[in-house]
């Protein structure tokens, strides 16, 4: 979680969007986590939170598609 928050500060988030942000994809990660309810390595966080980013950058495209063709 601080590694997500720290590479957020990086990027110019302030420190409670980057809180937010970082606190959002951890859960989000865990949520979507298929192999057992009790714990995560944080190889499994980095993958979770890899899939969410590819996720949300496949849905920008398809938005980004939809404003083209108005």
């Amino acid at each position: 979680l601080s590694g997500i928050i720290a590479s957020s500060l990086a990027q110019g988030y302030t420190s409670l969007e980057a809180a937010i942000n970082a606190s959002l994809a951890h859960t989000i990660a865990a949520k979507k986590y298929k192999n057992n309810n009790y714990s995560m390595s944080p190889q499994d966080i980095i993958q979770g939170i890899k899939i969410l980013c590819l996720q949300l950058l496949f849905k920008l495209q398809l938005l980004m598609k939809k404003k083209q063709k108005k």
